[in-house]
């Protein structure tokens, strides 16, 4: 490259000028796609597990607390609360009427088949709610010893079930002891049997009694009517009676004996209402009852194991019992298990109302008596008729015939009444010590080996799997509320920019750089290398003399880049000048240690030659051009044709020109900027910027025009274990003495970056005094077509 003379007054040769104006007229339309797309090109799309990995460790802190609080809590309540153990007794209970059912004709009923009645078995859920009722609790805990007791009293629970399609019934006990657990249930059962055995025995008595009481009458009747008709016989004479008295005498003595036998069975069954009426009094005429359904999530559950049961049973059929076919399937079935052995089968729905099934069985025996005294009623008054008519009839004959007929047949009647009373007494008498229970126990409780519910290695499983949902859950949450770029992805999506490199987060800033010690990192200038190709190969279709660097916010990295960029670029042979645009909190002349006294603002106010403020570095072919003394006005002096010229002129000494600039989100002057360079490149410093403040940066800056070709990534963290190096250190060692273009004060240990020790040092020298432009001529202005 030819250099031209720099002298004040003079303008640009015509063909450095047209190498000025080259970078605008050829430049890349606005928002053209660039030839190479950065990390759009050379990363590959991250897989599911990949992002949730990266967002499990950004959120590491969180995650860990959440996983670990639900297991602390775990293991707290596990450990401190007592287990429960369950044991079950099956009792069978006879629902149906004693007697077999047999149907009896009212006229042919008898004192035994109305006492019979009082014992009919309730049904089933009558005897659910008599197992229910203090009295056979408080029996049932009479017959437990005191260690029993003081456990049952700290905790236990009855639960009493019907055996489905069955006359069984489950009872079921909860306590911290299994013996004590298995003592009440048996004893429950227990209870319940002697409590249907002293009800039964008690209505036998109560009929016994009346009767012994009835025979005892009518004994004394029929002696007294004897006594009557032997008197008869020795005053009268009179020892048989007439044939003709013998049918009368004999229809009259059965309808007495028919009228009595009505009249005893009303009596016996008068007796047996108010039994049941005192019975009635004594229960409750509604009872409280829970209403349970069983489970929907239950029965999904249950409906899957079946088929993975099916599954694995084919499975069977073709493979071996060790196949992973069929231990995927073993193990399916093994965690549905555990959730059926976790899962309730049924819940309380609610409480209802209902009449007491108890008290409704003794009002409808209450209600058969009364319609049977109806009937028995009935009955005597036919027979009161048929005796009026037979008397009528006897009356007929002679009178001592008549009342010689009349004694006899109420001997006889009297005679056969206190026979069938003495026959039923008789009958239950034996009824009374045979009487039996309406239930038995078919399954006593034994003692449980194990606990009810989920063991603790179970729960400590569960408890790891909830935490680690819980923790995977509240790091999405924080990922879906987290705006900031995390990622290549996450930049691209807010500023609908390729990203161009990715540039390694290094923790302190001297070793930033990619020639100070400790700066050196392959990563870093392999970064910076990349950068610099990209931008050259972009120049093929439309030359990129002039590049602007900005950001959206402060401390995004933007200088850092913006000085390896020119740093690299100038390393690779190119005659590089890096501006410092940023007047109100300049930085780049503390990177190379200069002084900051002249510069840019100097040119433009026309205080200082062009050459005057250009500054040599010791990086081979790079010129500094700092910010140059404070103004109040930098937004003036940015956008005024000084500063186009300015530009224009460095873009014809150097082959790349890049400026820093402020951040673009806080300032009009980075979009002042971009509109008078070949493109823009756009600082996004990961986890700390957020994609809204990106997206808005990248917009502004191109409804102005400008052209961003990319994105330059700054502070990537690798994640442990998801990133891998490409083996740098290979390909940068120096091989017979070379340094593949670093400077040699790189690879020593001092800085290879220092500041001049003079001014005229600090000055361009030999081809450098050649520069091409001054800003103090109207007529040397270049602007962009």
């Amino acid at each position: 490259m030819t250099p031209t003379s720099f002298s004040e007054g003079k303008s640009l040769p015509p063909g450095n000028q047209t190498r000025a104006l080259a970078s605008v007229d050829s430049a890349p339309p606005l928002f053209a796609p660039p030839l190479i797309t950065g990390s759009a090109a050379t990363h590959a799309k991250k897989s599911g597990l990949r992002h949730n990995l990266e967002i499990l460790y950004r959120h590491r802190r969180i995650a860990i607390t959440a996983f670990i609080a639900v297991m602390g809590f775990t293991v707290i309540t596990t450990w401190s609360t007592r287990r429960v153990y369950q044991a079950t007794a099956t009792m069978l209970v006879n629902t149906t009427p004693l007697g077999g059912g047999t149907n009896r004709n009212p006229s042919e009923s008898s004192i035994g088949a109305d006492v019979e009645g009082v014992n009919q078995t309730r049904k089933l859920e009558t005897q659910m709610e008599i197992l229910r009722t203090s009295a056979v609790m408080k029996g049932a805990t009479a017959k437990l010893g005191a260690e029993d007791k003081n456990v049952l009293g700290e905790f236990s629970g009855v639960e009493i079930t019907p055996v489905r399609n069955t006359d069984l019934l489950a009872v079921s006990v909860k306590s911290y002891s299994a013996e004590a657990s298995s003592n009440l249930a048996n004893a429950i059962c227990s209870s319940y049997i002697e409590k249907s055995q002293e009800a039964n025995r008690g209505e036998v008595v109560a009929a016994a009694n009346y009767v012994k009481n009835q025979r005892q009458t009518v004994k004394i009747n029929l002696e007294k009517a004897r006594t009557t008709l032997k008197d008869f016989e020795e005053r009268n004479g009179i020892s048989d009676m007439a044939a003709q008295a013998t049918a009368v005498t004999g229809e009259l003595s059965q309808i007495k004996t028919d009228l009595r036998q009505a009249r005893t069975e009303r009596a016996s069954t008068a007796a047996q209402i108010a039994v049941l009426q005192a019975a009635a009094s004594s229960i409750p005429k509604e009872v409280v009852t829970e209403t349970t359904s069983q489970r929907s999530s239950f029965n999904t559950l249950n409906a899957r194991l079946t088929k993975l049961q099916i599954e694995r049973a084919t499975a069977l059929a073709k493979y071996r019992p060790t196949s992973q076919t069929v231990r995927d399937i073993d193990s399916q079935i093994a965690r549905i298990q555990a959730s059926l052995a976790a899962e309730p089968r049924s819940e309380i729905t609610g409480n209802q109302k209902s009449p007491n099934p108890a008290r409704a069985a003794v009002e409808e025996q209450l209600a058969n008596a009364q319609a049977q005294v109806r009937a028995l009623d009935a009955r005597a008054r036919t027979l009161e008729g048929s005796l009026a008519r037979a008397n009528n009839e006897l009356a007929l004959l002679p009178g001592k015939t008549s009342r010689f007929g009349q004694l006899s047949s109420e001997v006889a009647s009297l005679a056969e009444n206190y026979r069938q009373l003495d026959q039923k007494y008789q009958a239950l008498r034996i009824n009374e010590e045979a009487r039996l229970a309406n239930a038995r126990t078919v399954s006593p409780a034994q003692p449980p080996n194990a606990p009810t519910g989920t063991s603790r290695t179970r729960a400590l499983m569960m408890a790891a799997v909830l935490g680690a949902a819980l923790a995977y859950g509240l790091a999405l949450l924080l990922e879906r509320l987290d705006e900031k770029v995390h990622s290549s992805e996450d930049a691209e999506n807010a500023a609908q920019l390729p990203v161009m490199i990715d540039v390694p987060y290094i923790k302190h800033r001297e070793n930033q750089l990619i020639l100070t010690q400790g700066g050196s990192s392959h990563a870093l200038r392999e970064s910076f290398e990349m950068l610099k190709t990209q931008l050259r190969l972009l120049s093929r279709t439309a030359p990129l003399r002039t590049v602007a660097v900005t950001s959206s916010l402060p401390g995004e990295g933007k200088s850092m880049s913006s000085v390896n960029l020119a740093t690299a670029a100038a390393l690779s042979g190119q005659r590089v000048v890096l501006v410092d645009c940023d007047m109100r909190q300049p930085s780049i002349h503390s990177f190379f240690q200069v002084s900051n006294e002249r510069g840019l603002s100097d040119v433009i106010t026309g205080t200082l030659p062009l050459r005057e403020a250009l500054q040599t570095t010791s990086v081979p072919n790079l010129y500094l051009l700092t910010s140059g003394t404070f103004t109040d006005n930098a937004l003036g002096l940015l956008g005024s044709p000084r500063m186009q010229a300015c530009i224009d002129s460095l873009s014809g000494f150097a082959d790349l020109v890049v400026i820093d600039t402020p951040p673009a989100l806080l300032i009009a002057d980075a979009a002042l900027i971009s509109t008078m360079t070949d493109a823009t490149l756009l600082v996004v410093s990961c986890n700390e910027v957020g994609q809204p403040e990106v997206h808005q940066t990248a917009q502004s800056l191109m409804q102005t025009g400008a052209y961003l070709p990319g994105i330059i990534l700054t502070k990537v963290a690798p994640v442990p274990g998801l990133h891998r190096g490409y083996g740098y250190s290979g390909y940068a060692s120096p091989r017979n003495g070379q340094t593949n273009g670093i400077h040699a004060d790189a690879h020593q240990n001092k800085p290879a970056i220092s500041a001049p020790s003079s001014d005229s040092a600090s000055r361009p020298q030999g081809d450098s005094d050649s520069v091409v432009a001054s800003t103090q001529s109207d007529g040397s202005k270049q602007k962009r077509a």
